[in-house]
């Protein structure tokens, strides 16, 4: 006896609501499943390919897998039906940070500031792009911006304090940290960073503390091992930095700044070994 009730898999050639194409496709991309999510984004092209939400779309489903120039060309086919949709635009800025197009990248999200002025999301999002260009002013600029809309976000100052260890204004970077974690006492991003702080003041025993704590926090957070194996390697005491070195690049083996690193230390415990 069949149950006559069972609803039937939808057929997304035969189907003819764009809209209904549309959220068939985010549920099989939210399921993994982009062959199917791609297949019903393209059918609502079919019949109406001037749909930007499907173009934004296939563009995520691209970027899922790795695509990342066709996640590009659809970000901006979608752009130029709509200029005003914002996913695609956010999206858009995020694909030319990773694909290290750092200059388009600002340009990006500065075109979307432009129709959310309000986000304090975006001048964040910015002020990360400036630091990876070593633009620390115009970094400083967009935290500023980013906080003035939203006191309470944690992001910007984190970046603020970042800014001060790359200046070495390691007090100013410590005090912006301490006031990260009234608000979010967890942060680990922001431990470490104080940890990184204290180790560059020469205060070793508050960065291992820190760093230490962080990863107590998250066992995953690869950064803290690294800063730790840097801690060591300048301390001198390199079969301990090769440890933490070796630990993080096993959570994160493209890790570029630990195989530097690694690198370097082996070659100097070689060198040592052979004058001693």
């Amino acid at each position: 006896m069949t149950n006559e009730n069972t609803e039937k898999p939808k057929v997304i050639a035969e189907m003819n609501d764009v809209k209904e194409l549309n959220e068939l496709g985010i549920s099989y991309g939210k399921k993994g499943q982009f062959d199917k999510a791609l297949e019903a984004f393209e059918r609502s092209l079919e019949i109406d390919p001037n749909y930007a939400e499907a173009w934004s779309n296939i563009g995520l489903a691209n970027n899922l897998m790795g695509n990342n120039e066709e996640s590009i060309e659809c970000y901006l086919k979608a752009i130029e039906i709509n200029d005003k949709i914002i996913t695609a635009r956010a999206n858009l800025a995020i694909m030319y940070e990773r694909n290290d197009e750092l200059e388009k990248a600002i340009d990006a999200w500065k075109n979307l500031s432009k129709i959310i002025p309000e986000d304090p999301g975006v001048f964040s999002d910015m002020a990360n792009v400036y630091f990876e260009m070593e633009e620390y002013d115009s970094a400083l600029e967009c935290c500023n911006k980013a906080i003035e809309l939203d006191p309470f976000l944690t992001e910007p100052k984190n970046t603020i304090g970042a800014i001060h260890i790359k200046r070495k204004e390691y007090v100013q970077a410590i005090a912006i940290c301490e006031e990260i974690l009234k608000i979010k006492p967890l942060d680990v991003i922001v431990i470490s960073n104080m940890g990184l702080a204290h180790q560059e003041k020469g205060n070793t025993d508050k960065a291992i503390e820190l760093h230490e704590k962080a990863i107590s926090i998250d066992p995953y957070y690869y950064v803290a091992y690294n800063n730790l194996g840097w801690l060591y390697h300048q301390e001198g005491n390199l079969k301990k930095a090769i440890e933490y070195y070796e630990q993080t690049l096993q959570i994160n083996a493209e890790y570029e700044t630990t195989q530097i690193n690694l690198k370097d230390a082996q070659e100097e415990l070689k060198e040592k070994s052979v004058s001693d």
